[in-house]
């Protein structure tokens, strides 16, 4: 196995593992009997359990960035644009939910305090945000847009709404709120009157 695949594959049993359960449940033999592997290769790769822990969720957030670089990559206007993000980012919370919501669980708060992990979080996320930025800031140059909303600003506030949004249910019945009506109202904010 080259040794990409064998980093992943460590990543992908360790998810597994720690987003079942509770962190404190899991341990390295557990991951090297899923993964496939010897402790010693597991040890080649991540200092300890916790950053294998924090690379589980930090692979997540660069997963999810090729993702919708993909998606934005393509021809399209700006609004087609971040319809396929929002549906993007749907997709992906409905497959990795557990991913998300480790982001908020008293152990990863912990190693956010004791590591750099914090600097490496805030990267991930502002890079996405900066890819959400690129596709606001051409519809508000060609005059699309308001522009009293700098365009970083407005793609931290379009994850956040959809974030949301991708989450929460519609209050009159169970099922999700619609991806357009999530994108709807941020471009109802957004579009130039």
């Amino acid at each position: 196995m080259a040794r990409g695949d064998r980093r992943m594959a460590i990543l992908r049993a360790a998810e597994k593992l720690f987003l079942s359960g509770r962190f404190d449940r899991v341990t390295l033999d557990e991951v090297c009997q899923r993964a496939a592997v010897g402790k010693g290769t597991i040890y080649r790769y991540f200092q300890d359990k916790e950053d294998l822990y924090a690379q589980v969720i930090l692979s997540g957030l660069d997963e999810l960035y090729t993702s919708l670089d993909g998606k934005l990559s393509r021809p399209g206007c700006s609004e087609d644009k971040l319809v396929a993000t929002a549906q993007a980012l749907r997709s992906f919370h409905g497959k990795r939910r557990n991913l998300f919501r480790s982001l908020h669980t008293v152990e990863f708060r912990r190693m956010l305090s004791k590591r750099a992990l914090h600097k490496e979080l805030r990267e991930r996320h502002d890079r996405i945000a900066r890819l959400v930025a690129s596709v606001i800031k051409p519809a508000v140059k060609e005059g699309k847009y308001r522009g009293d909303v700098p365009p970083l600003a407005a793609a931290r506030m379009f994850l956040a709404l959809t974030r949301e949004g991708v989450r929460s249910k519609d209050c009159l019945d169970s099922r999700p709120v619609p991806v357009k009506r999530v994108v709807g109202l941020f471009l109802d904010g957004m579009r130039k009157r």
